[in-house]
């Protein structure tokens, strides 16, 4: 579904990535994974065209989508759940989710996908009136995924869900994860939590200091020598 092939990403002068590829296979989980400021919140944002790709290519179904503008990646089918959630916090949660809704391909199933969110998030629909600022910090992590939900997504891109997260509720964010990958929808796990993303994923790739350096299936990953050694302190 999603081919990213030796991309370079710039801030200014400073180069980021370097010759990065990556391929997310339809209805699979990919983790990618590495130590923070490794580089992996740059390569979505490249994929997702909030950043520009200097060299490279990155396609959707055998479709060039490098650099096109974000609200245009969307409506083929891509959506980024950022870390920082980015939710509208005087806005109610029903209000949050239906803003998700705003694009041709969502648009008019709109109150069937409400329903399917409301099934994956059923905490969400008792706060429907309520305030997304009000809420806590892992509820908020569900109304940020259930927002992306609603734009009917074919490819999910999950930017650190677990962050700043209870490891009671992370292990719930991640049944929930996989609960939404077996209704049909692809996912890329961008994640610090290397255990945990590895284990679930179909197949993964560890990003260090912009470029990737170790790939295989996900549970493989965890016997890798350097995985752990130097991410599980094995």
């Amino acid at each position: 579904m999603l081919s990213v092939e030796k991309i370079n990403v710039f801030y200014g002068q400073v180069q980021i990535l370097w010759d990065v590829s990556l391929m997310v296979s339809e209805k699979k989980i990919v983790a990618l994974v590495g130590s923070n400021g490794a580089g992996k919140s740059t390569l979505i944002n490249g994929i997702t065209g909030i950043m520009k790709i200097r060299q490279g290519y990155v396609r959707l179904n055998n479709e060039e989508i490098q650099n096109l503008d974000p609200h245009v990646i969307v409506e083929k089918g891509i959506c980024q759940i950022p870390e920082e959630r980015l939710l509208f916090p005087n806005m109610s949660v029903l209000e949050n989710l239906e803003l998700g809704s705003y694009t041709k391909r969502a648009r008019d199933n709109k109150r069937q996908t409400l329903d399917e969110v409301y099934e994956f998030f059923p905490i969400l629909s008792k706060r429907r009136r309520q305030n997304a600022g009000s809420l806590s910090g892992g509820e908020q992590q569900m109304l940020s995924i259930a927002r992306g939900l609603m734009s009917k997504p074919s490819l999910l891109i999950l930017d650190e869900p677990s962050f700043g997260l209870a490891p009671m509720l992370v292990e719930e964010i991640f049944k929930i994860i996989k609960g939404i990958n077996e209704s049909g929808i692809t996912i890329l796990l961008v994640e610090q939590d290397i255990y945990q993303s590895l284990e679930l994923a179909d197949y993964g790739y560890v990003l260090e200091n912009g470029k990737m350096i170790v790939e295989g299936v996900g549970q493989e990953l965890l016997s890798n020598k350097y995985v752990k050694e130097a991410y599980l302190g094995i």
